[in-house]
């Protein structure tokens, strides 16, 4: 008998005589998408990989493929296949926003942001001037408690980026932890405190945006336990959020959009909860009462 033939690599001229590469690669897109509306996760990821798999495709359109793999794959809630094809994205643009944006919002639902933390650390010996690299260390550093750790990455992501707001934001808010630390003296809890605001003035007056400005300033004083201080500023946002349009539009005549969202209902629980501390339930229970509960 005739040996059994094996898959059949195809190459692009099959696919391509009548459709151009990127017109083949936008079909497949749209196909994946509707597959995944149907919730046939499974059907169209073996649909993308049979076709990186067997059709050789121009380096920018494979890695378009991969990315819909990497679609494919959150959407069907299978976050550790996503985090296994954004990896080696990672390696091969390890300088890219976007794509270290992608591998975090990937890393956070796999629940391992924290024993990702050698990960990163290893790429950043070998990319040592990537900012998005050392922001994520960062991150990971803060969330398993190493706050001297992320200060020192943010500091380092400040010397790329000294005009981004997030970064005076975040090196306050790992010195303000460090603040309540037990082990932290009394001398050098004072000089932390003033080092964090600094660096939230530094924010405040870099974002634009007075309801989550007032509204973050506000949580850290809050977070100190100065009560008296904090509640004027969730107040200050609430009136920010109140003042800020509802609809967003791009130019003239161009379409509507919705506003990013404000810190409206976070400002008034926390104002709900000062008041509660303060004795004043009956006026916490008529915040609660007429702005969160449904």
């Amino acid at each position: 008998g005739q040996p059994a033939e094996g898959p059949r690599r195809y190459h692009r001229e099959d696919v391509t005589t009548v459709l151009s590469d990127a017109e083949a690669v936008r079909i497949l897109t749209q196909t994946v998408h509707m597959l995944m509306e149907l919730r046939l996760y499974r059907e169209s990821s073996r649909l993308v990989q049979l076709c990186l798999r067997f059709i050789p495709w121009p380096k920018p359109l494979e890695a378009s493929l991969r990315l819909l793999t990497v679609a494919v794959a959150f959407n069907s809630a299978n976050y550790v296949a996503a985090l296994d094809v954004v990896r080696p994205l990672c390696l091969e643009k390890p300088y890219s926003f976007a794509v270290w944006s992608l591998y975090n919002r990937v890393d956070v639902k796999t629940g391992s942001t924290t024993r990702n933390y050698k990960f990163l650390m290893r790429l950043l010996a070998a990319y040592p001037h990537s900012a998005p690299i050392m922001i994520l260390a960062g991150n990971s550093a803060f969330l398993s408690g190493q706050m001297a750790a992320a200060q020192a990455e943010y500091t380092q992501a400040l010397r790329y980026y000294p005009n981004d707001p997030f970064l005076y934001f975040l090196l306050g808010l790992s010195i303000l932890h460090r603040v309540m630390l037990k082990r932290t003296s009394g001398t050098e809890r004072h000089a932390l405190v003033l080092m964090a605001f600094a660096f939230f003035q530094q924010y405040a007056q870099r974002r634009h945006k007075p309801d989550e400005v007032f509204y973050n300033l506000g949580r850290a004083l809050h977070q100190l336990g100065l009560f008296h201080l904090a509640l004027p500023l969730y107040e200050r946002s609430l009136r920010a959020a109140a003042q800020a349009p509802s609809v967003l539009r791009a130019a003239p005549g161009g379409p509507e959009a919705a506003a990013p969202p404000s810190m409206r209902l976070e400002a008034q629980y926390n104002l709900a909860l000062i008041h509660r501390e303060g004795g004043e339930r009956a006026m916490a229970r008529h915040i609660l009462w007429n702005n969160i509960l449904v």
